[in-house]
């Protein structure tokens, strides 16, 4: 099974990125998006990480 990944952007600020694989998926903010003053969950049910 292929791999799969959907970047997500906030504006032009990238959040994070959408991954499948093998039919698991997960989402991993960047750390530019962590550092940000202007961060915030994309959803309650996936908190910032890394702080």
């Amino acid at each position: 099974m292929n791999n799969r990944s959907l970047n997500v952007y906030a504006g032009k600020q990238i959040m994070g990125q959408l991954q499948d694989s093998n039919g698991f998926w997960s989402f991993k903010y960047n750390q530019a998006w962590l550092n940000s003053a202007n961060k915030f969950a994309i959803t309650p049910s996936i908190p910032l990480q890394g702080l």
